[in-house]
């Protein structure tokens, strides 16, 4: 991937706090890659992303350790719901900083 952007002359996208351009600018190379190749789409991908130090001495389970799910094809939506307020009914999963 860095090397096609390279070539195009763009930059190369950054993830900048909450905006992920350059994990959304790979799925969609992996996408493009595969339709190229004649490969079946992802529907879904999902990784885990281990940011932050240790949650403890020795842990291999980082303070910020996280699940992204990208969904790639809408039609595997068939819901969502509205989480409640963290502070309120779980104060546990506040972010450890």
């Amino acid at each position: 991937m860095e090397e096609s952007i390279a070539k195009s002359g763009q930059p190369m996208p950054v993830n900048k706090g909450q905006n992920r351009a350059l994990d959304c600018a790979v799925m969609k190379y992996i996408h493009e890659t595969n339709r190229k190749l004649n490969l079946p789409a992802y529907d879904t991908i999902r990784c885990a992303f281990p940011e932050g130090g240790e949650a403890y001495p020795g842990a291999m389970i980082t303070s910020r350790l996280h699940i992204q799910l990208c969904v790639c094809n809408p039609e595997c939506i068939i819901g969502y719901f509205l989480p409640r307020p963290t502070i309120r009914f779980n104060p546990h999963l506040i972010a450890v900083e």
